[in-house]
């Protein structure tokens, strides 16, 4: 479930790169750069919730920043493990509900401050808003929490590690106080977005 320049860049790097997307403009655009770059690879239109493989097909299999698009994340998941080869890996990038990002940008500003809680509820907010929000948003986007992605994760795979990446406090600091923000050290920016995430 890779972007075109994702998809491009595993393909450049020696994988056998199967690729699926649910938007025809993503599909072509993949297949065109592909074309263009003297990629192998397959590229198809296909949904997430209904892979059309057989079981047990793939290595690896990766999706970067797609999932939390799906109001069936669940069927999802399931399916991937369903065409994961049993000793198979697979990486997956889902946006964290837990984030300054999340809670300072859709629930603090648009949410309570803006008064759009009144009118647009949770997921609402978050599809407005978490992404493209300047564009109104993705028709869903709903972000997990560590413990939801784990509980969904764990019944198929032996062993699950989940990390926080972004820099969404860089985004925060720059709207509130731009000048601190500028200033302020990397290692105190990381220590207050671990502080404020998790409360140590």
């Amino acid at each position: 479930f890779p972007s075109h320049d994702m998809a491009s860049l595993w393909a450049q790097n020696g994988s056998d790169v199967t690729a699926i997307d649910l938007n025809e403009t993503s599909v072509r655009l993949t297949k065109k750069r592909f074309k263009l770059k003297k990629l192998k690879g397959s590229i198809k239109k296909m949904s997430s919730h209904n892979l059309k493989f057989k079981k047990e097909h793939f290595d690896y299999i990766f999706s970067w920043g797609v999932l939390h698009h799906s109001p069936k994340l669940d069927l999802s998941i399931e399916e991937i493990f369903r065409v994961l080869k049993k000793n198979g890996k697979f990486g997956l990038m889902l946006y964290n509900r837990n984030s300054i990002l999340f809670w300072y940008f859709v629930i603090f500003l648009e949410g309570f401050l803006h008064h759009e809680k009144k009118y647009l509820s949770s997921l609402e907010l978050a599809s407005r808003y978490t992404d493209g929000g300047r564009e109104n948003g993705n028709p869903y986007t709903w972000p997990v929490t560590k413990k939801e992605i784990e509980r969904l994760l764990l019944p198929y795979a032996k062993q699950v590690s989940v990390r926080t990446l972004g820099t969404d406090l860089d985004s925060v600091l720059k709207f509130v106080c731009p000048y601190f923000g500028s200033i302020m050290p990397i290692l105190f920016k990381k220590t207050l977005a671990r502080l404020i995430v998790t409360g140590k």
